[in-house]
């Protein structure tokens, strides 16, 4: 299963599917560190199926799992990074079909 980490301090979140994505893109325009100021980011907001199911289905039926979104914050080279594992975990997935 795949696992998701959105901060280095906290346990890694195994999920059954993605859902959905969001991300958009920010500038820091104000910090008390002034080396911060000016720097890009990637806001990654990912909607994952956890595989529980939820009271009102059993397992076997997908649309009754509970759901958990997991917010990440990375910056732009860690973004390019992380799209790139995404494209190949969907090529890998694709030789499945």
């Amino acid at each position: 299963m795949p696992e998701v980490q959105s901060k280095p301090s906290q346990s890694p979140i195994v999920f059954n599917g993605l859902k959905d994505v969001e991300w958009r893109i920010g500038v820091t325009t104000s910090s008390s560190e002034a080396a911060q100021v000016g720097q890009t980011f990637v806001q990654v907001k990912m909607n994952v199926e956890t595989g529980i199911p939820t009271s009102s289905g059993s397992a076997a039926d997908s649309s009754a799992n509970s759901s958990q979104t997991v917010q990440v914050e990375m910056t732009i080279p860690k973004f390019y990074a992380f799209l790139s594992e995404m494209e190949k975990v969907k090529a890998s997935l694709a030789m499945f079909k």
